[in-house]
C-alpha cells in the first residue's frame, strides 16, 4: 500500500489527478506486486519548515494509516547550500519528499508523477544511485536519508517559477474579496462618469501603460506594507530564503493585480460598447467617435479600478492576504 499525502493548494491538486493512474503505471513497472494507493484527501497540515519535519510527520501518518510507504507533495521550497532540491527519500522511514515548486512551472503533473514513481521504485529496491540523472544529484545524508539537488543554476530560476506557478496569481485577487468588491465599484463608476470619457479621449497609449504600470506598483505595494508581506530576518542562513519568498511574493500579486487588470479591461470595452451609445459619446467628446475611443476609456477605468483596488485591499484582514501569497503557513499542527 502507497500512500500519498500533499498539502494544500497545489500540491492537493496534482495529487488528486495523479493518484487513480498511479497503480497502473507502477504495475507497469514492477508487475509482480499487487499495488494499491490511497489519497489522503484530508492530511493534517504539518507547520513544516524544512525536509526533517516533513520527513517525521509523513513517516507517522504512513505508520498510523498502516501504509507500506508514502510520498508526500510539498509546495515548500527545499534548498541545500543554494542549490533547489527536488526530491528526498529516506528509506529508514520509508517515506519520499517531492517539491513541486523544484520541478518547474510547466508539465508539472507529468514531472511529479514520474517523480512519484521513481521515489516509490527506489523505496521498493533500496537503491536510488539511478535516480541522480532525473531528480538531481545524489547526496547521500544520515538515518538512510538521500537528498536529490541539482547543481545548475536555471534551476533556480525553475524553482521561483514553481513557486509562482504553485500560488495561481491569477486567483490571487479573487480570494481578496474587498478588493475585488472595491474594484468592480469603481469601474462601474468610472464608466458611467462623463468626465472619464473626456480623459480617455485625450489619453495617449503610452500614458495609458504608465498609468497601468502606476497602478499595478500601487497595488502591490499596498498590499505589502499594509499586511507586512515583506520579510525579515537577522539569521544569515535564512536570508536567501526570505529573499526567495519575498521575490516570489512581489512576482506573485503583480501577475495577480495584472490579471485583475486584464479582466478588468475586457469587463469595462464590453460595458461601455453594450451601455454607452455611439451618439451619447460623440456629443460628450465634440468629435465622431469609434473603437479606439472606447477601448481608451475601458483602459482607463480598469486603471482606476485596480488603484479602487489596492484602497480595498487595505481592509481585508491580514490572514486573508497572507492565504493569498506564498509566505503563508497555516497555524495548526498535527494530532499524532
Amino acid at each position: 500500500m502507497v500512500g500519498l499525502l500533499a498539502t494544500e493548494g497545489l500540491p492537493a491538486e496534482l495529487a488528486e489527478d495523479i493518484a487513480d493512474e498511479l497503480p497502473e503505471k507502477l504495475s507497469a513497472r514492477r508487475p509482480e506486486v499487487e499495488w494499491r494507493v490511497e489519497l489522503d484527501r484530508r492530511p493534517p497540515t504539518p507547520r513544516a519548515t524544512n525536509e526533517s519535519e516533513l520527513l517525521r510527520t509523513a513517516h507517522r501518518i504512513r505508520l498510523r494509516q498502516g501504509w507500506d510507504l508514502a510520498i508526500c507533495l510539498t509546495d515548500l521550497p527545499l534548498r541545500a547550500r543554494r542549490r533547489p532540491v527536488t526530491a528526498y527519500v529516506s528509506r529508514t522511514h520509508r517515506v519520499g519528499v517531492v517539491s513541486v515548486p523544484a520541478l518547474g512551472a510547466v508539465a508539472v503533473e507529468r514531472r511529479v508523477r514520474d517523480s512519484v514513481l521513481r521515489l516509490v521504485e527506489a523505496l521498493v529496491r533500496g537503491r536510488t544511485d539511478d535516480l541522480a540523472s532525473s531528480l538531481g544529484q545524489t547526496e547521500v545524508r544520515g538515518q538512510g536519508t538521500v537528498r536529490f539537488a541539482s547543481a545548475a543554476v536555471g534551476r533556480n530560476l525553475r524553482l521561483l517559477f514553481g513557486m509562482v506557478r504553485a500560488n495561481a496569481p491569477a486567483r490571487v485577487i479573487l480570494r481578496l474579496s474587498r478588493a475585488l468588491i472595491t474594484a468592480l465599484g469603481t469601474a462601474a463608476i468610472a464608466t458611467a462618469n462623463i468626465s472619464v470619457w473626456q480623459l480617455s479621449d485625450g489619453m495617449t497609449w503610452p500614458r495609458l501603460g504608465v498609468l497601468t504600470l502606476a497602478s499595478t506598483v500601487t497595488t502591490v505595494l499596498a498590499l505589502i506594507l499594509a499586511h507586512g508581506l515583506w520579510e525579515r530576518t537577522d539569521d544569515p542562513e535564512a536570508r536567501e530564503q526570505i529573499v526567495l519568498f519575498n521575490v516570489t511574493t512581489a512576482v506573485t500579486l503583480t501577475l495577480g493585480v495584472l490579471a485583475l487588470s486584464g479582466a478588468l479591461f475586457a469587463i469595462n470595452a464590453a460595458a461601455g460598447g453594450a451601455l454607452i451609445p455611439a451618439g451619447v459619446l460623440e456629443k460628450q467628446l465634440g468629435h465622431g467617435s469609434g473603437v479606439d475611443n472606447y477601448l481608451r476609456l475601458a483602459w482607463l477605468v480598469s486603471t482606476l479600478a485596480t488603484i479602487g483596488g489596492a484602497l480595498g485591499s487595505i481592509a481585508e484582514s491580514d490572514d486573508a492576504v497572507r492565504e493569498a501569497t506564498y509566505r503563508y503557513q497555516p497555524d495548526e499542527t498535527e494530532d499524532d
